[in-house]
């Protein structure tokens, strides 16, 4: 099925399985593995993966030269929705202390601006970055 597509800023891991598994490749689980990833730190740090990510995606989905409109609605509503569920579960789990929970929402709010306007810069022309 080929290596990793080099020109993918982010996604090649998914879009490679996509391709093995569409070639007929079977996806096991291998209880034994281990896969260490690192945590991000500062909050640039967070916000610069976001970013990839988001941008990897509107370039994959811009590729063929044209853009669904529709499919790219729907993935900007779905983080929207992503956000709503995750203010939800801050204020309702009782896990953050109340003092800490506009902090923990104000991430989510620059993590949601990330995820939803880094696909209009792409769509629109610019570079995802790396």
């Amino acid at each position: 099925i080929g290596p990793f597509d080099q020109n993918l800023k982010s996604g090649g891991d998914r879009e490679w399985g996509t391709r093995a598994y569409t070639a007929g490749y079977k996806v096991l689980y291998a209880e034994k593995a281990v896969v260490y990833h690192p945590a991000r730190y500062p909050l640039s740090a967070v916000l610069k993966k976001h970013r990839r990510v988001a941008g990897g995606i509107a370039q994959k989905g811009s590729d063929t030269g044209k853009v669904s409109w529709q499919k790219f609605a729907r993935s900007q509503t779905v983080e929207i929705l992503i956000f709503l569920r995750l203010c939800k579960e801050i204020l309702c789990d009782g896990k953050i202390p109340p003092t800490k929970m506009p902090q923990v929402i104000g991430v989510n709010v620059l993590i949601t601006l990330v995820r939803v306007l880094e696909p209009y810069r792409v769509l629109m022309g610019g570079s995802p970055s790396r």
